[in-house]
């Protein structure tokens, strides 16, 4: 629900990220991503496909970008940067990328 007491900017925030939902293949919900971007910052600095988030139980990249739907040429490019990624599993849950790929019918 939106709050209308927000202020500007976070009312930009808002309709730009509204804007970028599309319906996939699935019939589901999904943020549009510049995968070029991710390829390319990955391409860069493959330290990036290493990072380990804390905050979201010690996913990598690979966890991340299995649950949006992406091309099939990102998991290669994150995996190649990152091999061992794949068997990596979360924390609390215990999932792996290809879990959360399955889950959301990626």
């Amino acid at each position: 629900p939106r709050d209308d007491t927000d202020d500007d900017d976070d009312d930009d925030v808002e309709q730009n990220s509204t804007s970028n939902n599309h319906v996939n293949n699935h019939g589901i919900s999904a943020t549009i991503l510049d995968w070029e971007v991710v390829t390319d910052s990955v391409r860069r600095d493959p330290s990036i496909a290493l990072f380990s988030d804390a905050d979201r139980e010690d996913m990598l990249l690979l966890h991340f970008v299995c649950a949006l739907w992406p091309p099939v040429s990102v998991v290669e490019t994150v995996l190649a940067a990152n091999p061992s990624a794949v068997q990596r599993q979360s924390k609390t849950a215990g999932v792996t990328p290809l879990m959360i790929a399955c889950g959301r019918n990626a």
